[in-house]
């Protein structure tokens, strides 16, 4: 697999070793675009000065098992390009504060066999740590060249002379990661039955026993559909002799090989021993004790600057300066012209107009509060809090069926619903991804319903305060202990790289943010204004009018209350804060147990529209219809045991 067509190197890593800095230092332009000399790829490209490779930069990533959604992104592409031949050679980049993290992911891209360097970043921090690495037992130990980069020029010409020959350099001599018996015999069978020169087969086997799609689609377009078939009946085989589940096996043994190479290679000053010994912020985030205050600390300052600042004051100052200022007027002004009112209608109609309603809700509401999300989760992830955050909860969540990545997705759900259900990507299995996204769509009040809640509930006593989040919280633990119970599939282990706690970098934070912005506006807002449009068709044929004239007596008669809380939950729908603000300007025409009853099932049915498309793009329509479905049941239900409770018991809140 040498220099087979275009050469390129892949540079890898963990995320925040400082990879993506060094690729642009290496090459000629800091972000080459596509172009007749340098093909297109997942992720920047550049020519290196003095070579024909293509070095070929990727996000980071925590494990090649990983089940995040932009690490499988980058795992499919590495396989397209090995598969293609067109891999000359690996440059890994480490870092010396964490080295065991690092070669963890180094042995197991060194399973493809292609040739490796090891470029060592991080040497003059480690060193002022008192932290020295044995350069010569490293690069022994691990079989492949290692270069110490001190972060100055002198760094780059030696760095530019290693990539131009890598592919010229042998690949790895000797396996370092032994596997039990049963898997090293799938791997011996796997290796018979692809073709001949295809060198990195025990990754392709690894990725097999942990049920990566990508390499099964690969397999088969080299392969055939047979073949890819039949080595997928092994790999169930295999996996079935196993006592342990394999991506928990597989992370054990390259981290406990990881450790033991770093533990013959780094030495630690006699000097700093004593202060080595001593309790670091990375003990104290993770003792319950002193942890858990900090995580609450954390969790509200997230909370507050996605939800107060992100949901609302950018989200209002975008939607009111850009929308509401600009856009809706001059989109109006242009289809005063048009002739058709059913075509004004549907373009700029207040109500569910598409531009009003689909791409306003998009770019002017639910955008700002994505984009402070995903600087807010790129400030706990590259700081190196997010794992620590997710250890000390993790025992908690294991309970309701997450593990201790749920804990983000969760805390957001306050903020809102919407941008919670989106980062249920980053949980591992489909089964945690339902059941997150089953909670957040139950119970959880978003930022603007809580405010206008706690309007209603401040003119009421204090038991209905307390009936009101009471009922809520007892639901969210209860439906999620009976969850984790019912929903099929299994629970992934949290498996999380611990990298050393550092002050976070703005610069790649924020290009993170934007670059993940834009890519979930591609996908957003054509599904907003299809939905936007069918919204504003079922109204125009009157769907929505004799909705309201039938659900009016059901809502009497089950839930208690009056006609004109229909129009409440109709608005409810489309924004959860429009539907809470009718209902308190309609509040004089309820008591105070309709109220209550009103705002425990505005809370625990399906939130707005939003958060609905949000949900069917996320989790498939099978999920989000019997997701939909259950909350929508249950919310009633629930409802109609409050109501009907309460007044049999003479309880009203009065």
């Amino acid at each position: 697999m040498g220099m087979a067509r275009t050469a390129k190197v892949l540079i890898a890593g963990n995320r925040g070793v400082g990879k993506t800095r060094l690729f642009s230092r290496l090459c000629r332009n800091r972000e080459a675009a596509p172009s007749s000399t340098a093909p297109v790829a997942w992720s920047r490209i550049g020519a290196l000065r003095g070579g024909r490779q293509l070095l070929l930069d990727t996000t980071g990533s925590c494990s090649l098992l990983s089940r995040d959604a932009e690490e499988a992104t980058v795992r499919d592409h590495i396989l397209a390009e090995y598969l293609r031949g067109d891999l000359a050679g690996i440059l890994f980049v480490a870092d010396a504060l964490s080295l065991s993290r690092s070669l963890a992911l180094a042995l197991q891209l060194m399973e493809l066999g292609l040739p490796m360097a090891l470029a060592v970043n991080g040497t003059a921090a480690a060193a002022a740590r008192g932290l020295a690495i044995d350069r010569q037992e490293l690069a022994q130990s691990v079989g492949c060249t290692v270069l110490p980069l001190t972060g100055t020029p002198d760094d780059l010409d030696p760095l530019r002379d290693l990539v131009a020959r890598l592919g010229t350099l042998p690949p790895p001599s000797r396996r370092l990661v032994t596997f039990p018996r049963h898997v090293e015999t799938f791997f011996a069978l796997l290796d018979k039955l692809l073709p001949e020169g295809l060198i990195g087969s025990r990754l392709l086997g690894c990725l097999l026993l942990g049920g990566d799609q990508g390499v099964r689609r690969h397999l088969a377009a080299v392969l055939g559909e047979d073949t890819a078939a039949h080595l997928e009946g092994l790999a169930a085989a295999c996996l079935r002799e196993g006592a342990v589940p394999f991506d928990i096996l597989f992370e054990r043994l390259f981290h406990q090989k990881a450790r033991q190479i770093t533990g013959r290679c780094l030495r630690l000053r006699a000097a700093q021993a004593d202060r080595a010994r001593r309790p670091a912020a990375e003990d104290i985030c993770t003792r319950p004790g002193t942890g858990l205050p900090i995580a609450m600390l954390v969790v509200c300052l997230t909370y507050l600057f996605v939800g107060s600042f992100g949901a609302g004051w950018l989200a209002d100052a975008v939607h009111h300066c850009l929308f509401e200022e600009v856009i809706i007027p001059w989109t109006s002004r242009l289809a005063a012209s048009i002739p058709s009112v059913f075509v004004r209608e549907m373009l700029v109609g207040p109500d569910f107009g598409i531009v009003p309603n689909g791409v306003a809700l998009a770019i002017g509401l639910v955008m700002p509060v994505i984009f402070c999300f995903f600087v807010a989760f790129g400030l706990l992830e590259d700081s190196g809090y997010l794992p620590r955050l997710s250890v000390l909860l993790d025992q908690a969540l294991q309970k309701i069926g997450l593990n201790g990545k749920g804990v983000v997705p969760l805390a957001l759900g306050f903020s809102c619903v919407t941008s919670a259900i989106l980062t249920t990507r980053m949980l591992g299995s489909e089964k945690e991804k339902n059941i997150a996204a089953f909670l957040l769509f139950l119970g959880f009040p978003c930022a603007p319903l809580i405010a206008v809640m706690f309007v209603i509930l401040g003119n009421m006593p204090a038991s209905a305060t307390f009936t009101v989040f009471g009922l809520i919280a007892v639901q969210i633990l209860g439906v999620g202990l009976l969850a984790n119970r019912i929903v099929p599939g299994r629970k992934t282990p949290l498996l999380m790289a611990m990298p050393p706690l550092r002050p976070p970098r703005p610069g790649p934070i924020l290009r993170r943010a934007v670059r993940r912005t834009c890519a979930f506006l591609q996908e957003a807002v054509p599904v907003f204004m299809l939905a936007s449009f069918g919204i504003f068709l079922f109204d125009w044929t009157g769907g929505l009018a004799t909705l309201e004239h039938l659900a009016a007596p059901f809502l009497g008669q089950l839930l208690g209350l009056p006609e004109t809380s229909v129009q409440v939950f109709v608005k409810t729908m489309i924004r959860r804060e429009s539907g809470a603000a009718e209902l308190a300007h309609l509040s004089a025409s309820y008591d105070n147990l309709q109220l209550v009853v009103h705002l425990l099932v505005m809370t625990l049915i399906a939130p707005c529209i939003n958060a609905s498309i949000v949900l069917f793009k996320e989790r498939g329509t099978r999920a989000a219809v019997v997701i939909m479905g259950a909350v929508t049941v249950y919310a009633l239900l629930a409802g109609s045991v409050v109501s009907h409770a309460c007044r049999f018991l003479g309880i009203t809140f009065s």
